[in-house]
């Protein structure tokens, strides 16, 4: 096709990319603070400051204002790509901020050159084949990675046993995975546009977690405003970048020679003031949150943002049960096993952890059982796990339950609860097989406690007795 891209064309301006996304890569493998997002910075109630400002009457500004005390623009509704860029030199570092800048047009202008000539443009299912060949091509190359892409510019030798393999396999750069007969020749040779595409798209999430976390959502920004070809790519950016590493099958992180950023933290804050919501809607928010609950994440977000203890694990739970989430579910529950295990060294400090663990158990149960019926697929999974969670809570409880009253009163509020919910799993997963229980009513009782109170399960209990 004559609307197409060359080879040699397209490895001339990607050059100036991959150069700036190393020289990116290599201050971060000195100086990672460089690349913090100041999370203290974010302002929950800034919709209400907003309203305030409206309300207020705002002084005329000086016409000898100076362009450096140009006010930065909103970081929370920017109107545009350049005003979400501008705003975020409030959160991250000067030096950033103008690596960022830099970056930016170095991309724009790579990806309207892949721009087609016509306007309209229809992402057919071979245009969707050569896009995610393009991805496997960014995967598979050295010059992709900061660390490969050094040791192949000054020593092959320095490559770490771990990796020397899976690097034995990869192409030196983007001439060597095109000068190869690739199948199926109708798509690679009519369609380098969006192999060159899906190439960029990867390339940029590859490096997302670690140097490029807050640039993905101002590149998005851009490209959702562009024609139908560029709004398409920024649609897939956006999918891929929230995906990523969860569904990556590559190592990322050993091939680069990078730990990635603890970009949870930024995640979390912004959520709280729907930061993300240009670029995900609902179901996006439903895929990708088992993969990003962290009960210590959550809990050092609430201090730092002054947020209610557990506002976090809240809106998790709404989520799940917006649409049944079984994955959100289980993974609160694996948190709170994780949670739970923690070495203790004075019974004062035990007992405020238990007591912590037993109200998180009331949580989720709370956030699980009323909402999801006998059929739910990881009933037993669930189940297996809180009794595991008591084989190892409760012989500690059982210890410092001699340590005074509230100690006890923890003992047996706990062991009631866990007897209770073992007699909801042998409801939910084996309704034959009921076990004896020496108090009825205090099992209903806790039962009602956990919103579990469904008049076929009380009759249940209550049969034969």
């Amino acid at each position: 096709m004559l609307d197409q891209l060359s080879t040699t064309r397209f490895r001339r301006v990607l050059r100036p990319l991959l150069s700036k996304i190393h020289a990116l890569n290599d201050l971060y493998s000195k100086n990672p603070l460089v690349f913090d997002f100041d999370i203290s910075q974010v302002d929950i109630n800034h919709r209400c400051n907003a309203q305030q400002q409206r309300q207020t009457r705002q002084p005329r500004p000086s016409k000898l204002r100076k362009l450096e005390e140009e006010p930065i623009p909103d970081f929370y509704d920017p109107k545009s790509a350049d005003d979400r860029l501008r705003s975020l030199r409030l959160f991250i570092s000067p030096e950033l901020y103008k690596s960022y800048t830099e970056l930016f047009h170095i991309v724009k202008s790579v990806l309207c050159l892949l721009k087609p000539k016509k306007q309209q443009h229809a992402w057919k299912l071979s245009c969707r084949c050569a896009f995610e060949i393009g991805k496997e091509m960014a995967e598979s190359t050295r010059t992709t990675y900061y660390r490969l892409n050094n040791v192949s510019l000054f020593d092959p030798s320095l490559v770490s046993e771990s990796i020397r393999e899976i690097n034995e396999e990869l192409y030196e750069d983007l001439d060597d995975w095109m000068s190869e007969e690739m199948e199926p020749a109708c798509v690679t040779d009519n369609y380098t546009r969006e192999v060159f595409a899906g190439y960029i798209v990867r390339l940029i999430v590859i490096h997302s977690q670690t140097t490029l976390y807050m640039f993905v959502p101002v590149l998005v920004h851009w490209l959702r405003l562009q024609g139908a070809f560029l709004h398409q790519l920024g649609v897939f950016l956006s999918d891929e970048y929230f995906r990523f590493p969860h569904e990556s099958t590559t190592n990322v992180e050993e091939l680069n020679g990078l730990a990635f950023n603890d970009t949870l933290l930024v995640f979390w804050s912004l959520h709280a003031v729907n930061y993300w919501a240009p670029f995900m809607n609902a179901r996006k928010l439903l895929e990708i949150v088992p993969h990003k609950i962290s009960f210590d994440v959550f809990d050092e977000l609430e201090v730092v943002l002054r947020l209610r203890g557990g506002y976090y694990r809240e809106q998790v739970y709404c989520i799940c049960q917006y649409d049944k989430n079984t994955n959100i579910i289980v993974m609160m529950m694996v948190n709170l096993l994780q949670h739970a295990r923690k070495k203790l060294t004075s019974y004062e400090e035990a007992y405020g952890h238990f007591k912590e663990i037993y109200k998180l158990v009331l949580e989720v149960v709370r956030n699980w059982l009323p909402y999801y019926n006998r059929r739910f697929r990881d009933n037993r999974v669930m189940f297996e796990s809180i009794a595991q969670l008591r084989g190892y809570m409760m012989p500690k409880l059982e210890v410092l339950s001699d340590q005074g009253y509230q100690y006890m009163k923890l003992y047996v509020n706990s062991k009631g609860l866990f007897r209770t919910v073992d007699v909801i799993g042998c409801y939910c997963t084996m309704p034959d097989n009921k076990p004896s229980t020496s108090s009825v009513d205090k099992v209903a009782k806790v039962a009602v406690k956990l919103e579990f109170d469904n008049t076929d399960f009380l009759y249940w209990l209550h049969e034969d007795t």
